[in-house]
């Protein structure tokens, strides 16, 4: 079974046209994610895998084969729970 990611709650986050300003409270720090990366912090509302995302990514994106959606989503999230922006869940 594949791991589940899930928004920090305690990130406030505040649209800016097709991306999104991050704060991480925690180390007062100040995240702006890119179109992909905020699209994917919206989905996340509600705990996702990655391969959903990457499934969503290929729905909403032209030409975005599955492959690719889902290393550049898997890239995104590592970067985003580096960051304490999204947490994993284990599989159950």
């Amino acid at each position: 079974m594949s791991q589940t990611y899930r928004r920090n709650t305690a990130v406030e986050a505040a649209p800016l046209n097709d991306e999104a300003i991050l704060l991480e409270p925690e180390v007062s720090k100040f995240y702006l994610l890119n179109r992909t990366s905020s699209f994917l912090w919206e989905r996340l509302s509600e705990p996702a895998t990655a391969e959903a995302l990457a499934s969503e990514v290929c729905k909403t994106f032209d030409d975005i084969a599955q492959g690719d959606a889902l290393r550049d989503v898997q890239i995104a999230l590592e970067e985003m729970v580096s960051m304490k922006l999204v947490f994993v869940d284990a599989p159950a």
